[in-house]
């Protein structure tokens, strides 16, 4: 996915979601990123953890900008509202890259080209 700026922290920060990203938020959180995908979308049957988003967002900031701060300084200065209103952005930039269109099953099997 290519590089999106949203508004974020009183400020336009970029955001990127790719295979990087995957390594960087399991990495970092010890967390497996497509069972927390699943839980975010509801699959995994659990209640979702909506600090998942504050995660993902913190990783496609992360991704675009190796120098973007901590997650413990983004955790604390942004906003619940503002990481939530980026929940769709979400969604879309993990389909993305995981190759699904939108309305295909993400736990389908990919076809590699």
């Amino acid at each position: 996915m290519s590089v999106q700026k949203v508004k974020l922290l009183d400020r336009e920060i970029e955001l990127e979601c790719n295979a990087f990203s995957q390594i960087l938020y399991e990495d970092e959180f010890h967390r497996n990123f497509i069972k927390d995908f699943q839980n975010i979308l509801g699959e995994d049957g659990a209640d979702i953890e909506s600090s998942n988003y504050i995660r993902f967002v913190w990783a496609f900031a992360k991704t675009a900008d190796p120098k973007f701060m901590g997650f413990v300084d983004f955790a604390k200065s942004c906003q619940l509202n503002e990481v939530f209103a980026l929940v769709n952005f979400v969604v879309d930039a993990i389909n993305h890259s995981l190759g699904v269109d939108e309305g295909e099953d993400p736990n389908q099997e990919a076809t590699v080209q």
